[in-house]
C-alpha cells in the first residue's frame, strides 16, 4: 500500500482512539470539568488526525509495519516472485499489488476533494442566499449595544450587523469580514445583549476557524464513520463552552435571563436551515434543553479540579505520542 494512505490509516486510527478516551472522559466528568476543557480537547483529536508528527517508534508504526501493511516473514531460504529475488531468512516481504493500491489512492483523493468543494460551495451558496435578503441594522440602540459589547471583550474589529427572515436563529458568519445577522423577532435590548455577547464570544474565541478545521479533517477522513459523531459532538461542547464563558461569573439571575433569550429567540424559526460552517445561537430544541441545565446548574471546577484537567492533558498529549503515526522507515527521535 502506498505511503499516503498508510499514514492517513493510521491517522485515522490513532485519532478515532483519542476521541473515544475524550468521549468517556467527557460522559463521565461534565459535571465537575469545565466545559471549555471538554471543547479545546476535541482539537487535539483534530491534530492527531492531520498532522503526521510522531516519535520514530510507536504504536502505529508497530501495527502498520507487521500487520496493515500486508507484510510477513518468510523463515526459509531464497525465494523467487516474479522477476524479485528474495534472500536470507526473516525477509519482509510486502504486497506488489499496485494497480489496486494506486486507484484507493485516487479514489481517496477524490472524494476528499470533491466533499471539500461541496463544502465551500454549499457555504457560499448559503452566504449568497442570506445577503441578498439581509437588511443592515442602523438603529442606532442596537448599534450601541454592540458597541457595548465589542467593548465589554475587548473586540476592537468592525462587525457588521443585518437582519434576515429566513434564518431560524442569530448567526456568525465570515472569518475576514465577520458578521452577524438576525431573524426578524422583536427583542428588547437585553435580550439583543446577550444574543451579539453570545456570537461576538464564538468570534473572540475563533470558533468559525476551528469549524472550518474540523470539517477539512473529516471531508479528509471520509472513511472513517466515527468522524461524524466528532463534528457533531465538537459543535455541540462549542456551544456549551461559549455558554459557559458568558455565565461563569453571573448571578443567578443572570444566567436565568440568559436562558430566557435562548428560549424566547428558539420560538421564531426561520425557513433556511443553516450549513455547518456558521455559528447559530441554537441548533434543536434537544441542545436548548441540555444547555438550558448547564446555564442554570454552571460547573465551575475547584483548584484540585483544575489541576487534573492539567494532568489529563497532559496524559493525553503523552497518548497522542505512543499511538504515533505510520513512517516507512522510523528511527529514534522526533519525525515529521
Amino acid at each position: 500500500m502506498i505511503e499516503p494512505i498508510k499514514q492517513f490509516l493510521s491517522l485515522s486510527l490513532s485519532g478515532t482512539a483519542i476521541f473515544l478516551i475524550v468521549w468517556i472522559l467527557r460522559r463521565f466528568t461534565k459535571k465537575y470539568f469545565s466545559k471549555k476543557w471538554v471543547y479545546y480537547s476535541w482539537l487535539l483529536v483534530a491534530f492527531r488526525l492531520i498532522l503526521p508528527v510522531s516519535f520514530g517508534y510507536n504504536i502505529m508504526n508497530q501495527v502498520f509495519r507487521y500487520i496493515i501493511g500486508g507484510r510477513h516473514v518468510r523463515p526459509n531460504g531464497p525465494v523467487i516472485i516474479g522477476d524479485n529475488v528474495i534472500i536470507g531468512n526473516n525477509v519482509i516481504v510486502g504486497n506488489s499489488n499496485n494497480l489496486v493500491e494506486y486507484v484507493i489512492f485516487v479514489v481517496w483523493v477524490v472524494v476528499s476533494g470533491t466533499l471539500i468543494i461541496r463544502k465551500i460551495t454549499k457555504y457560499q451558496s448559503f452566504s449568497k442566499y442570506i445577503s441578498a435578503g439581509w437588511k443592515l441594522v442602523d438603529e442606532p440602540e442596537k448599534l450601541d449595544i454592540l458597541g457595548q459589547v465589542c467593548e465589554d471583550l475587548n473586540v476592537n474589529r468592525l462587525v457588521e450587523l443585518h437582519t434576515n427572515p429566513l434564518i431560524s436563529s442569530p448567526v456568525l458568519m465570515g472569518i475576514l469580514k465577520p458578521t452577524i445577522v438576525l431573524p426578524h423577532v422583536q427583542m428588547n435590548d437585553e435580550a439583543l445583549y446577550y444574543i451579539l455577547l453570545h456570537e461576538m464570544t464564538h468570534y473572540k474565541r475563533k470558533d468559525l476557524l476551528y469549524k472550518w478545521f474540523i470539517q477539512l479533517v473529516i471531508c479528509l477522513h471520509w472513511f472513517n464513520p466515527i468522524l461524524y459523531l466528532f463534528g457533531r459532538e465538537m459543535n455541540k461542547d462549542c456551544e456549551f463552552s461559549c455558554d459557559e464563558a458568558i455565565i461563569i461569573r453571573r448571578t443567578t439571575s443572570e444566567r436565568m435571563d440568559y436562558g430566557e433569550t435562548l428560549l424566547t429567540t428558539f420560538t421564531s424559526a426561520g425557513k433556511y436551515k443553516e450549513t455547518s460552517i456558521i455559528v447559530p445561537f441554537y441548533e434543536d430544541l434537544t441542545e436548548i434543553k441540555q444547555r438550558l441545565v448547564a446555564i442554570l446548574t454552571p460547573c465551575q471546577p475547584s483548584r484540585g479540579l483544575r489541576a487534573l484537567e492539567i494532568i489529563l492533558s497532559l496524559l493525553l498529549i503523552s497518548l497522542v505520542v505512543i499511538l504515533g503515526v505510520y513512517r516507512q522507515e522510523p528511527f529514534p527521535g522526533f519525525n515529521l
